[in-house]
């Protein structure tokens, strides 16, 4: 089964919606929240985030039950990332072989509304709330649908590398403990046409270009398993080489802070198993050149399944 989920609360409670009524009234349009770094411009609205929240529901609902009608398939009820009792739902009734849909905007950093909000994440913050919820470790598929999710941003003078599949596959593993679920990014920008058709373009959606190449989700796809890729479809469709992300290092700076606690933790896992084959008179260099330290991994979780 195919479970569809979307980076907010239930917007058909906003009364509930603690994570944006809270911030201020929902009647004020100020700005709130602001991180000084980005500036005020680029603080929380309270009502455009209300907006792009109530859009995205809309939107999202009927290209889904538009899918599920043209397949014949019953269409489920859509599940809320930020809404406990929605989530506890969904991973109560998973079973083997299912697959998480989670629909947002995004990029290589950051998944969430078109509008800054509350709701933005970076992979480790998400790989924090799946285990918060208590996702089963069964061979589940996760596929981010959101633009760039399967693309690498890169700042080598920073030592900055994003990837958001491919980070939240290592941190589900290195640092909560997964080793059956799997991540699927998209390496371009997610588009829905005839009501209800998903697929990956070349070309921002708010930027159409009749030019812009396009794919199906299974030709320009990837997947992760434990932080190491399992599949990969030849096309890329999207490319970062010319983007400025120039409003984005907050943004950017939260992602990288998370990977480092993932990176921290996988190197702490080595150094101790080196120090167990050492007496053996073996070590180990790499993750990538011994299982045992995945096994390793998974042991030093602080959430082990």
């Amino acid at each position: 089964m195919k479970y569809h989920v979307l980076p907010m609360e239930n917007p058909r409670r906003f009364e509930n919606m603690s994570m944006i009524c809270n911030i201020a009234p929902i009647d004020e349009g100020e700005v709130v929240g602001s991180k000084p770094s980005m500036g005020a411009e680029s603080g929380y609205k309270v009502n455009k985030i209300l907006d792009a929240a109530r859009t995205f529901n809309t939107e999202m609902n009927k290209a889904i039950r538009f899918q599920h009608k043209k397949n014949k398939q019953n269409c489920e009820t859509l599940f809320y990332l930020f809404d406990d009792a929605s989530m506890r739902e969904l991973f109560s009734g998973l079973k083997k072989g299912d697959e998480i849909i989670l629909h947002g905007e995004g990029e290589p950093f950051i998944l969430g509304l078109e509008e800054p909000s509350p709701y933005d994440l970076h992979a480790y913050r998400l790989a924090e709330l799946l285990n918060d919820y208590q996702l089963p470790d069964e061979e589940i598929g996760i596929s981010l649908l959101s633009c760039n999710s399967g693309l690498t941003w890169e700042d080598p003078e920073k030592g900055v590398n994003c990837n958001f599949a491919r980070d939240l596959s290592r941190a589900l593993h290195i640092a909560f403990g997964y080793s059956h679920v799997t991540v699927t990014g998209y390496k371009g920008y997610i588009v829905v046409k005839d009501g209800g058709k998903f697929s990956v373009c070349g070309a921002e959606k708010r930027k159409p270009s009749s030019n812009a190449p396009h794919a199906s989700l299974e030709d320009a796809n990837i997947k992760y398993e434990n932080g190491y890729i399992m599949s990969e479809t030849p096309r890329k469709i999207g490319d970062l080489s010319n983007v400025a992300f120039s409003w984005a290092s907050t943004y950017i700076a939260d992602a990288h802070r998370g990977n480092m606690i993932v990176r921290r933790l996988e190197q702490e896992a080595i150094k101790g198993l080196n120090v167990e084959n050492r007496a053996s008179g073996s070590a180990v260099q790499s993750p990538s050149e011994n299982v045992e330290v995945s096994e390793k991994l998974v042991q030093a979780s602080k959430s082990p399944k």
